[in-house]
């Protein structure tokens, strides 16, 4: 599901560079377990259960 967040926003979100972001996106590096909670902490996956 797209939240069409911007690579800022979600870098804000994260805690991590925009560039990172770039790396996740492109399939170059995966996200830590840490950055992951983050990230579902501020937008519950509940909704992916529908």
């Amino acid at each position: 599901m797209k939240r069409n967040l911007t690579q800022k926003q979600l870098t804000c979100i994260a805690g991590v560079a925009a560039s990172t972001i770039h790396s996740y996106e492109s399939g170059n590096r995966y996200p830590s377990y840490g950055v992951l909670i983050n990230y579902l902490t501020d937008y519950p996956v509940f909704h992916l259960l529908k």
